[in-house]
């Protein structure tokens, strides 16, 4: 089939692996660096995104501020011959008295246990942002996105994607939980003229 049709492409990446990630510790906004095994998953992305056959190459590259997400970008950059463009919008989720605390620990505190289907706590941290807000702040990232009529690429954390994916796909935040995003990994969406959002790849990961 000819891809003829796409105009451009959104590109999402999550940040490779932290030592929070190993340990099962809920980050949120606590600015964790890559550890040796992130390094080596960003770089691999960078080397993966140069053999990427690109129906609209991308023009922009706009990352979270938080170091996992933008020592990730650098290899993005790199690769793509981008400038990064910082953007606290795309931070991850502030989770507010869990920050820091392990799956567990953070279940104690809730309370209410944890929920097997999804691995995380029961409950909502108290302290911390909402979800609505959340949501608020990348609709606002994202719409200035789909404005520009650029290819871009976003660089950013799980919870924030996953949230990405709700808002262009129009699925209701509550089941953000369907989208799982490996460390370093890359989803390619494509854009028309219609401005609809296709699923080219969904998670491809150099590993």
């Amino acid at each position: 089939m000819s891809e003829s049709w796409i105009k451009r492409e959104l590109v999402l990446i999550r940040h490779g692996q932290t030592a929070y990630n190993l340990e099962r510790r809920m980050q949120g906004q606590l600015d964790i660096p890559l550890n040796e095994t992130g390094r080596k998953q960003a770089a691999a992305c960078g080397k993966l995104l140069q053999t990427l056959e690109w129906f609209a190459k991308p023009e922009m590259l706009i990352s979270s501020d938080l170091c996992r997400a933008s020592e990730t970008a650098e290899h993005v950059a790199r690769a793509l011959g981008l400038p990064i463009t910082p953007d606290n919008r795309l931070r991850e989720w502030m989770l507010g008295d869990w920050q820091g605390l392990t799956i567990e620990e953070a279940a104690a505190l809730s309370g209410e246990g944890i929920d097997p289907t999804i691995d995380a706590p029961i409950g909502r941290p108290n302290n911390a942002e909402s979800m609505e807000h959340m949501a608020e702040r990348v609709a606002a990232l994202l719409q200035e996105v789909m404005n520009s009529s650029q290819s871009v690429v976003l660089v950013s954390h799980g919870g924030t994607l996953q949230i990405v994916m709700c808002l262009l796909l129009g699925v209701d935040i509550t089941h953000r939980r369907q989208f799982s995003f490996g460390s370093a990994s890359v989803t390619r969406l494509a854009f028309g003229d219609d401005n609809v959002p296709v699923l080219l790849k969904f998670g491809l990961s150099a590993e």
